[in-house]
Parts: structure tokens; sequence; C-alpha cells
């Protein structure tokens, strides 16, 4: 399918591959290439084998694929891949998400049911309920030849949410583990409390360290996040915590799907002062 991979150079060897399932939705992800081999930071949706074809114009060497998450658009492409790595936290999550009408349905709904794209999808996917990985946990730094990535937990969007920081080029790919977009989701079955995304959050900081050039990046956009944005999502847990969430409102929808409250989650939105990001919790897991 053509322009389905849309590639963007965010620094010398780092790059942005877009997979475009609409004009408004992108899932991201993102190309490090060291000396001695690369790295991918999770491998969308496995719509078909494209997008390994494409970094394969980019670079020859071995590929090494860095998971953020088990959710469908971050884990469906993993097959294509001989070495993965992923928190075992995310294991059941993985095995939930990476099966074949899973990925079909979230392509579907994303794309808001683009007939082309899911038939392409049928006929091209990369077919595989779950797939072998490593364990990788906090902590954790591989070296790539003139760059490491150092592994840094971020449970909260789910409990074995990871960012991976390469702290000479001052850069952070965070997955999910900050925001969807402006969308910081933490109150889905498989996510942590906001207390541990609070503690995630300041030692992806304390990792990346305080530098004027710090850039941090998602996997539903190809621009970074705005130089703030820790600041911004501190300060929205901090007034949650506080008490001062008397405007927070239920959450009842999201962009894929109808949201419910359960007896053990009463999922909430909290604007965070006059910014775009929007904190969404579970009230019942601070």
């Amino acid at each position: 399918m053509d322009n389905l991979y849309t590639v963007t150079s965010l620094a010398d060897d780092v790059y942005n591959i877009s997979e475009n399932i609409s004009e408004t939705v992108s899932i991201s992800q993102q190309l490090i290439v060291g000396t001695t081999r690369a790295v991918l930071i999770d491998t969308g949706l496995g719509i078909d084998d494209g997008l390994k074809k494409v970094i394969r114009k980019i670079t020859d060497k071995q590929i090494v694929a860095l998971l953020t998450n088990g959710d469908a658009d971050h884990i469906g492409g993993a097959s294509a891949f001989k070495g993965v790595f992923m928190h075992p936290a995310d294991a059941e999550l993985m095995k939930q998400n990476a099966t074949t009408e899973t990925r079909l349905n979230t392509v579907a709904t994303v794309s808001e049911h683009n007939k082309e794209l899911v038939d392409y999808m049928k006929a091209n996917m990369l077919a595989a309920d779950s797939f072998e990985y490593m364990q990788i946990h906090d902590g954790d730094a591989l070296e790539l030849g003139g760059a490491v990535l150092r592994a840094v937990g971020l449970p909260g969007h789910s409990k074995g949410s990871l960012a991976y920081v390469d702290t000479d080029r001052h850069m952070a790919f965070t997955g999910d583990g900050l925001a969807s977009g402006s969308m910081s989701i933490i109150f889905g079955e498989n996510s942590a409390s906001l207390s541990d995304w609070k503690q995630g959050l300041s030692h992806l900081k304390e990792v990346l360290g305080n530098h004027d050039d710090n850039k941090l990046y998602s996997t539903h956009q190809p621009q970074a996040f705005s130089d703030d944005i820790l600041a911004i999502l501190g300060k929205g847990i901090y007034e949650i915590e506080a008490g001062k969430a008397q405007a927070d409102k239920p959450v009842t929808q999201l962009p894929t799907k109808p949201v419910q409250a359960t007896e053990t989650s009463q999922p909430m939105a909290h604007q965070c002062g006059n910014s775009q990001y929007v904190i969404m919790y579970n009230a019942l897991n601070l």
C-alpha cells in the first residue's frame, strides 16, 4: 500500500517512522542507528512487512526492537524481528493484543473503518498471536556503538511500561508512558497507580538530566512533546493528589472505544492547567 510509512529525521542517525493509519492518526516508531547495531523503539501494528523494508533503506545493521508496552499498536510488528525486548509485567497484555482479531479491530477503529486498509491488512499482515521476547527492566542498558540506550521504568499506562533514554543525545522515547498525543491514560485494567506513575516520571527526569535541549518522543506524534511536558504532568498529578480535582469529569469515551466505570475503576479526566494535556486516571487507584 502506497504512503503507509513516513520517515522523518529527528537527529543524526535518529529517525521517526510513522505508520499512517488515517489523516489524523499515526503510529510512530523511532529508529536509532549506532555503529554496531540499530534499535527500533516499538514495532507498530504489523499491517504488512513494510516497516522492516523501510528500515533496510536506512541501515543494514542488526536490528533490536525495544517495546515500551504490550499494546497492539506497539507489538504488532514484533514477529518480524529476531531480537525483541519487553518488560515481563506486560506479558499477558501482549498476549491479549497480539492476536489477529485484536490488531485488525484496532486498525479498523483507528482508521474509522477504512475498508481498503483493513482488507489490505487481512491479506498482508504479520500473523503472530504471540512472539518470543527477552526481558528488560529499569536500569538495563543497551550498547549500540557510539550510543547507549537506558531503560527507565515508567509504570502507569501499563504496569510494564518503559521509556528508553539516550543520555548523550538528551532524547527519551516514551511510547504511551507520558501521553498518547495529549492524553495520559492511566486507568486501564493493566495500568499502575497514579503514585507509581508519579515516581516513574520523577525517575525519567532524573535519568534524562536537566538539559535545555532535552527532547521526548511518543508513539502517536512525530514531533517532540513540549519542552515543559514533565513539569506540566507533575503539576497535574499534584493537583489530583491534593484534592484540587473538583472540576474533573468522568471519562466515558476514548477515540477508539467507550469507557465505563467499574467496581475497581473510576476513570476521571484532569485538565493540566491551561495546557493541552489531560491526565485520565483511576480515582480508585491513586
